[in-house]
C-alpha cells in the first residue's frame, strides 16, 4: 500500500478560518455582541442614576445665577468641594435640601463684616457691576472662580465673627446675601451632609435675573 502524502498545512480542510461559520455559531456571535451592548447600556443608565440627581430650585437665596423654579443637575459623586463650588446639602436645621456656595473649607478662617467677606485675612474680590430691582449686583472671585451675587444696599451682609472652619466641614453662603439662611446663622456644615456639586441648568423656566444680563 502506498501511503498518502500529507496535505499542505493551508489546505481548506485543515484551516478552520476557511470553513464557513454554521448558523449556530453566527447566532452565538450576534447574541454575544448584543449581550455586551445591552450590559453596557444598563451599566451606563445605572451609573447615570447613581451619580446624577436633578433638583428644582426653591426660593431666592442663590440669585442671580439660579432663580426660583430653575432645574439643575447635581453630581452626587463629588463630596470634596472647593471654594467657589455650589453644592446641594442637607440643611443642619431641618430636613430640607438647600443649595449654597462654598466659601471656606477645613482650615480657612472666614470673617464677614458688612459687605466684606474675608477669607484667610484677604477680602474676596467683589466688583460692583450693576443695580437691579433695588439690589446691588457684584461679580466675585474665589480661587479663580467667578460668579455674581446680589446685596441689599440698605441691609449689609449680616456680620459674622472670625471663624476657622474645622476639619470635615465647609462654610457656605447664598449668592443673594440678603435673602439667604446660611453659615452666618447655622455655622459650618459637615461634609457628610453634602448631596453633591451643582452643575449647569438643565431647564430654566423663569426669565434670567437682571444681574445676569
Amino acid at each position: 500500500m502506498v501511503p498518502r502524502a500529507p496535505q499542505p498545512a493551508d489546505s481548506p480542510r485543515d484551516v478552520e478560518g476557511d470553513r464557513p461559520l454554521s448558523k449556530k455559531k453566527r447566532l452565538a456571535i450576534v447574541l454575544g455582541a448584543f449581550a455586551v451592548v445591552l450590559v453596557g447600556a444598563f451599566g451606563a443608565v445605572g451609573f447615570f442614576f447613581f451619580s446624577v440627581r436633578l433638583f428644582e430650585i426653591e426660593g431666592p437665596s442663590m440669585e442671580p445665577g439660579w432663580v426660583d423654579g430653575d432645574r439643575v443637575v447635581v453630581n452626587a459623586l463629588t463630596t470634596d468641594p472647593r471654594p467657589g463650588d455650589v453644592v446641594m446639602l442637607e440643611s443642619p436645621q431641618d430636613d430640607f435640601t438647600i443649595m449654597k456656595r462654598v466659601i471656606g473649607v477645613a482650615g480657612d478662617e472666614i470673617d464677614i463684616d458688612g459687605f466684606f467677606v474675608m477669607r484667610n485675612g484677604e477680602p474676596i474680590l467683589a466688583d460692583r457691576i450693576d443695580s437691579a430691582d433695588g439690589f446691588i449686583c457684584f461679580e466675585e472671585e474665589i480661587d479663580g472662580r467667578v460668579f455674581r451675587t446680589k446685596r441689599d444696599p440698605l441691609n449689609p451682609t449680616t456680620d459674622s465673627p472670625p471663624l476657622t472652619v474645622p476639619e470635615g466641614h465647609i462654610y457656605v453662603l447664598g449668592d443673594h446675601r440678603a435673602r439667604s439662611n446660611d453659615s452666618r446663622f447655622f455655622g459650618t456644615v459637615p461634609i457628610d451632609r453634602i448631596v453633591g456639586t451643582v452643575g449647569e441648568h438643565y431647564l430654566r423656566v423663569t426669565p434670567r435675573d437682571p444681574c445676569e444680563r
